[in-house]
């Protein structure tokens, strides 16, 4: 940029103190268009980062249950601690919207990710369950802090018009880690021990921070007046009827995962297909995200939320209840691949629509809140599928999680209509 200014200097003296207006507007031109590569260079480099941050999550994921239940050695208490987790991370999301508002966000990104590789090591030497519940909740306040904080840049950085677009390519990343990710995982678990785990996601993450810090990625927007009081943020973010409906159809219809990711492996297990064949599945489940979400994020730019929102939870109810007809275990797995076409276009719309709602100044204050929706829709979804399992076939939860979206479908009645170029 320096350079940029002394080169504008040089014109100025060259053509005097007073340019012509053809002059002005072919350099507004030329300053608008060096901006624009700026925030396509500074979206590409944060969609990396997301990968290796997704590989450290989905690595570490893949053993996390089985790491806090070889310190407790109980299922049921194994649970009881997750459960605990989840609580700190719903509370957490309100509590850190004064440091949000407040701070570089950048910083902030710098410092949580700075954070994760250094507990992630002590994690990987750990042999105390108290020194383990200590790291466990620092690391996830760390990572409301982070999630927060990358959801805003990318909102701030992005054009307008280009806002559904780079949060097509921000999840296609994050999915392709979550495909690669369980794999390392899981191998290294079984190579080596279940801590070294921790060392493989404490490299992922440095490599996210060394290329979050080589672009010198800046978002500076601070308010000067912070929202401190969390029970009037809670309230105030219920308020608003349009951050409600955003709020449940993005959780009601991510919630959709749960089923593909804990209850079917257990139904693969269960028709004698083998674990390993779960793996093979999720693989394949996660394919026409990666293959589509980016390229059907255009056309949600094109033809709006609503429209997509519509398609996207429609696709994905008809494969999910052709699923309860099926009987044959490949056709079930087939027809939930084709109903993960309409999660492609769900996952960065949901998002994507929540920003676009947001006054600008609100963004910092209610961004964070808005991820708790999966906290929330999963407990209460993972609750009523148990209790459907204890007195029907497994078939059912098909109708269910259809039900699920039916409601989602009915509640998109109720959104704002909004295309990109509306704002």
């Amino acid at each position: 940029m320096a350079q940029w200014l002394l080169q504008s200097a040089a014109a100025r003296l060259f053509l005097g103190s007073n340019p012509s207006p053809r002059f002005q507007i072919k350099m507004g031109i030329l300053l608008k268009k060096r901006k624009a590569i700026e925030q396509t260079g500074n979206i590409n480099k944060i969609a990396y980062v997301n990968l290796f941050i997704a590989l450290s999550t989905a690595s570490i994921t893949t053993i996390w249950a089985l790491y806090i239940n070889s310190f407790v050695g109980s299922t049921v208490a194994t649970g009881f601690v997750s459960g605990f987790l989840t609580l700190i991370s719903f509370i957490s999301f309100f509590a850190i919207i004064p440091l949000i508002e407040k701070s570089n966000k950048n910083k902030l990104v710098a410092i949580s990710l700075s954070i994760l590789i250094i507990f992630y090591i002590i994690l990987s030497i750990n042999k105390s369950f108290y020194i383990f519940l200590l790291i466990a909740v620092i690391l996830t306040i760390t990572q409301t802090i982070r999630l927060t904080t990358i959801g805003i840049i990318v909102k701030n950085k992005s054009q307008k018009g280009q806002l559904i677009q780079n949060e097509g390519l921000i999840y296609t990343f994050l999915n392709l880690g979550w495909v690669i990710g369980p794999l390392i995982g899981g191998y290294v678990a079984a190579r080596f021990r279940l801590n070294s785990v921790f060392l493989i996601g404490a490299i992922f993450i440095t490599i996210a921070l060394l290329i979050f810090k080589s672009e010198k990625i800046k978002d500076g927007k601070i308010k000067k007046k912070t929202d401190n009081n969390i029970i009037k943020n809670f309230k105030d973010f219920f308020r608003n009827k349009e951050r409600i409906v955003a709020y449940f159809i993005n959780g009601g219809s991510l919630s959709w995962w749960i089923l593909i990711y804990l209850f079917v492996p257990i139904h693969i297990v269960n028709s004698g297909l083998g674990a390993k064949f779960v793996g093979y599945f999720l693989f394949a489940v996660a394919l026409p995200l990666i293959l589509t979400e980016y390229k059907l994020a255009k056309l949600t730019s094109k033809y709006g939320f609503k429209k997509m929102f519509r398609i996207g939870i429609s696709i994905t109810i008809v494969f999910t209840i052709i699923a309860f007809f099926l009987t044959n275990i490949y056709l079930i797995l087939l027809s939930l691949i084709f109903a993960a076409f309409g999660m492609a276009i769900l996952e960065p719309t949901a998002e994507s629509y929540f920003l676009e709602i947001l006054k600008e100044n609100e963004i910092s204050r209610f961004y964070g809140p808005f991820y708790t929706t999966h906290d929330l829709n999963q407990f209460v979804i993972k609750i009523i599928s148990s209790l459907i399992l204890l007195t029907l076939p497994f078939k059912f939860l098909f109708l269910f999680f259809s039900l699920m979206l039916f409601i989602m479908l009915i509640l998109t009645m109720k959104m704002k209509e909004v295309t990109e170029t509306d704002n």
